[in-house]
């Protein structure tokens, strides 16, 4: 499991970006639809979960263009196994990173209920909306790897969430991307 975006979403929701669980490194030797061991037990789907999107359906589209894949490689989006007291419901992984020092890696989210998307809860959070659904939006910083930024949107059911890590595209603001992908759940869903 790919833990990098997961821990700074967990630890920006808590308001400690700089514990040091946020700085877990992804795996980039595993190959692109390989196997490993605990895979077989696959993460839950957003229909299973009863979601109103799923967080691995957005397409590269829905990034920024600065940030969007240009080698080639599909770069598909990786379901998260999650663990038992995870606050997600699921997690999805975005990764276009070229290797440990050139990060780009997003984590987009739902939760049913654990997760609260208002900025009074979150220290240093700014209240934000997207297509009538309010939200924070929270930059941080990852001791690691730079800029970072979370963001949360209530939906009809639960709370979206998307968290940047970017020191590969130094001129695009991780909030930005946050704020293009908040855009496009909330624009598909009710």
């Amino acid at each position: 499991m790919n833990t990098l975006v997961t821990a700074a979403l967990i630890t920006a929701l808590a308001g400690c970006a700089d514990h040091p669980a946020a700085t877990i490194q992804p795996d980039h030797r595993r190959a692109e639809g390989s196997v490993q061991l605990g895979d077989l037990n696959n993460p839950k789907t957003a229909a299973e979960v009863g979601a109103p999107f799923d967080p691995c359906a957005l397409t590269w589209a829905d990034f920024p263009a600065a940030v969007r894949p240009v080698d080639g490689k599909p770069h598909s989006p990786i379901a998260q196994t999650l663990l038992p007291n995870s606050p997600f419901s699921v997690n999805c992984l975005y990764d276009n990173s070229t290797d440990q020092r050139s990060v780009f890696a997003v984590s987009v989210v739902w939760s049913r209920s654990k997760l609260d998307a208002d900025p009074g809860k979150h220290r240093g959070s700014t209240a934000r909306s997207w297509n009538n659904r309010r939200g924070l939006i929270k930059p941080f910083t990852d001791r690691k790897h730079g800029k970072a930024c979370l963001g949360l949107v209530t939906l009809s059911t639960g709370v979206a969430g998307a968290s940047v890590r970017n020191s590969r595209f130094r001129d695009t603001h991780p909030c930005t991307v946050v704020d293009a992908l908040l855009n496009a759940i909330t624009a598909k869903t009710s």
